[in-house]
């Protein structure tokens, strides 16, 4: 990731610290994509903020980050450890200032409406609900 930073000319600023909230905003205010290329792991609460703030996705195929980030409507899904196709998925997304503007506004919608609290309620009320019928049918 830092080589690949680095042969953009200043123009890709890599972030990888931890960010405090403070520095949250500013941060994705100057941001077109964020790069979420993870080895291992289930989730990442930076791919919701990322999306939740607008901004298109670039992540590995870890654990759920494919469910979270629809592949050519969101952001772009890599093979983890395939450091070419995140070097190319990036480059397709800053190179397309359009494409990324579209991405994040699909991400924006799709977090709200899939993995927003409301969505969440109702999924964990469902879940109470089934599971309340099935230990009162036995």
């Amino acid at each position: 990731m830092r080589r690949w930073a680095q042969g953009h000319g200043g123009r890709v600023a890599l972030t990888d610290r931890y960010v405090p909230i403070a520095e949250v905003r500013d941060l994705f205010a100057d941001t077109r994509v964020v790069a979420a290329p993870y080895l291992a792991g289930s989730q990442s609460g930076v791919v919701h903020l990322a999306m939740t703030m607008a901004r298109a996705v670039v992540a590995s195929d870890a654990g759920e980050l494919p469910r979270a980030v629809a592949d050519g409507e969101t952001g772009r899904i890599v093979p983890r450890a395939d450091a070419a196709a995140l070097a190319d998925a990036l480059d397709e997304v800053l190179g397309d200032p359009e494409l990324a503007r579209r991405w994040g506004e699909a991400g924006r919608r799709r977090v709200i409406e899939e993995f927003g609290w409301e969505r969440v309620a109702e999924r964990v009320e469902d879940a109470l609900e089934r599971e309340r019928s099935s230990s009162g049918s036995r």
